[in-house]
């Protein structure tokens, strides 16, 4: 899988460098479009001297899209003023207010934003400007192409061209929209896909290549084991695990044997083999103290509560889940520490210890109610009036009540 980024990443670093080719096409679907604009981000970092403007916003029409735009570029000189201001160096001129005028045509003002934009490139040297123009969604995917077409360079290379790359996004289902641009002078198609079924290909791939590090190898592993549990293939996602734990051992790695012992017992856990599932999360356990991974010590000792109280041994539950507390506190999870403070009333409850369990639900409510956690309010509210009514504090049963119905109606009040 690390592969198959790196690959598109130095795609678009060629592109960035090469000086024959104006314009890019990226065809990728939507759910790839947040991958390709991290890895455009990472050219971008490790190319301090060219000058990247990327703008993302979701295409309905040609002119509504070049408005955002244009304001992205007012809101690109304002930073670009500051710091120069910051340096103590001459300011430059805002954006042409013509490239603001919504009657005008789009492909028009975007020109002339584009030539605009040379000003906030640095003085001297070879830098490039780099236009990234990639809708997270296309509606009207007519008038996309109709605007980005207006750049194809049928007729010679043109001064505003120079030093310039347009990276655009190309839709797997507008063939019919092109019109011929794929094939223009100056224009190159990259199709990327990061599907499941691409990365899962990718991974196995990186994972039986022997001139790969062995790190490398047991990282796609790694990902093939996850993805067998995504998709319930225990029995092959737990032969994974056991190769992994095998190497992991081998190499006293502690944090992975311990991601890999939570994987096998989430494994046991799913099909509901709970003794096995908490063997698996109890061997985790020491491996993890003898790490920093905290967030994976995080999981397992919340994974571990949630086993031990399906097996109905509530007291190890609330030992469980009281750690879990303090892990996400150090962690600054607001909602994970409202979650097991939640759960940690629960196994009170189940022990009939009625104080503690009503004093963990007030807890995650005053949480809730600092953190806007409405959700997980409602959730606790709930217990907490059953808590009230339990100790007989009629009263404040009543109080919840009512806070619960308030809950109830703002979404409505809202809307």
């Amino acid at each position: 899988m690390e592969q198959l980024f790196a690959e598109a990443r130095q795609n678009f670093t060629c592109f960035v460098e090469q000086r024959r080719d104006l314009i890019q096409l990226v065809n990728c679907s939507d759910n790839d479009v947040p991958v390709v604009l991290k890895l455009i981000r990472d050219v971008e970092q490790a190319s301090p001297s060219d000058v990247f403007l990327m703008f993302a916003d979701a295409f309905h029409h040609p002119g509504a899209f070049v408005d955002v735009v244009m304001e992205r570029l007012r809101e690109e000189h304002a930073l670009a003023a500051d710091w120069l201001k910051e340096q103590e160096k001459d300011p430059i001129p805002g954006p042409p207010e013509s490239v603001f005028d919504s009657g005008r045509d789009p492909a028009e003002r975007l020109l002339e934003g584009i030539e605009y934009s040379r000003s906030l490139m640095p003085c001297c040297g070879g830098h490039r400007l780099v236009w990234v123009l990639f809708p997270t969604q296309i509606v009207d995917m007519r008038g996309w192409y109709q605007l980005i077409q207006a750049f194809s360079p049928r007729e010679g290379v043109k001064p505003w061209m120079r030093h310039l790359r347009l990276i655009f996004r190309d839709h797997p289902k507008a063939k019919r929209h092109r019109n011929g641009l794929v094939e223009a002078p100056r224009v190159v198609l990259h199709p990327v896909d990061f599907s499941a079924e691409a990365l899962d290909q990718a991974s196995q791939e990186q994972m039986e290549d022997e001139n790969q590090p062995i790190e490398k190898r047991m990282e796609a592993l790694l990902l093939l084991a996850q993805r067998d549990y995504a998709y319930n293939r225990s029995k092959a996602a737990l032969h994974k695990y056991n190769t992994l734990l095998g190497h992991y051992q081998s190499t006293e790695n502690h944090g992975m044997q311990a991601l890999v012992l939570n994987g096998m017992g989430d494994v046991h856990h799913r099909i509901n083999d709970l003794a096995r599932a908490q063997h698996y999360y109890e061997c985790a356990v020491p491996e993890v103290t003898q790490s920093s991974e905290h967030v994976v010590f995080y999981t397992i000792v919340k994974n571990l509560g949630d086993v031990t109280y399906k097996r109905k041994n509530y007291p190890m539950a609330e030992e469980c889940y009281g750690h879990a507390e303090t892990l996400a506190t150090h962690l600054l999870d607001a909602e994970g520490k409202a979650q097991m403070l939640e759960k940690k009333g629960l196994a009170q409850e189940k022990q009939k210890k009625h104080e503690a369990a009503v004093q963990s639900w007030e807890n995650a409510v005053t949480l809730c109610r600092g953190c806007e956690m409405d959700g997980l309010l409602k959730v606790n509210l709930k217990h907490l009036e059953r808590g009230y009514k339990q100790a007989r504090q009629k009263d404040k049963a009543a109080a919840i009540g009512d806070e619960l119905k308030q809950l109830k109606q703002r979404p409505a009040e809202e809307g």
